[in-house]
């Protein structure tokens, strides 16, 4: 009789010390910026609790859609991430910090977020909801809020209500979100990026390409695959 394959994780990551070995060895301010995203994520674990509310981006850094700096920049990264992920919510907290302080805010490189919905109902809707902010700008205060507030896989952490307190939290126009999230605006995209996503080769979560090259979810590994890519 035959053995059974285990399945796949779709939300995977390396393992923890591998985080927060690459985030120490980051250049100067960095730890700071680790252990604040690692204590407002940690204190997200209600799905019915306050609402954490993470501290703004640097207002200087440019935000458009789902990219982050400057569109001009020489390195692409991109990141594909379920908000239910925890791995992402990991990576959210103890890796990409760091990238954005070093590389993002200094021109290097520029971050692309493709959200994608595989583990369930609540990653599409967060998803979608995280569009609906785009459309007012707010993308990534979005993106952060999802993540500070992550509280287990289809338990209610994302269900409609929650997200729309996330929206008011970071003060959305809330005619303009419920408008655009209550008529599933962009679910049926959320849908057609993940299909595109698998049709590329995404299986697991979070992926980070830099300048389409497939790179551990690291500190240590992004930032040597953006040094190799800006000096080539």
């Amino acid at each position: 009789m035959g053995t059974s394959r285990a399945r796949r994780p779709p939300c995977r990551g390396p393992r923890k010390d591998l985080y927060i070995v690459g985030a120490i060895g980051a250049v100067g301010g960095v730890l700071g910026l680790v252990i604040i995203g690692a204590l407002a994520r940690d204190g997200g674990n209600s799905p019915t609790g306050a609402v954490v509310v993470q501290t703004e981006r640097p207002a200087l850094v440019e935000q458009q859609g789902r990219t982050l700096g400057d569109p001009a920049a020489a390195v692409t990264v991109v990141e594909y991430l379920d908000f239910q992920c925890p791995f992402c919510g990991r990576a959210a907290s103890l890796v990409m910090p760091a990238i954005e302080e070093q590389f993002i805010e200094t021109g290097i490189a520029k971050l692309e977020i493709r959200p994608i919905a595989i583990i369930g109902s609540e990653s599409v809707r967060a998803a979608a909801a995280a569009e609906c902010a785009k459309d007012q700008g707010r993308f990534f205060a979005f993106h952060d809020i999802l993540f500070a507030n992550q509280a287990g896989e289809q338990e209610g952490a994302f269900n409609d209500s929650r997200l729309k307190e996330f929206a008011a939290a970071i003060g959305l126009d809330m005619s303009a979100f419920n408008s655009c999230f209550d008529s599933s605006t962009y679910d049926e995209q959320v849908a057609a990026d993940t299909a595109a996503a698998r049709d590329a080769g995404i299986r697991v979560t979070p992926t980070v390409l830099v300048d389409g090259v497939n790179v551990e979810p690291t500190v240590e590994a992004i930032s040597a695959a953006i040094a190799q890519a800006s000096n080539s």
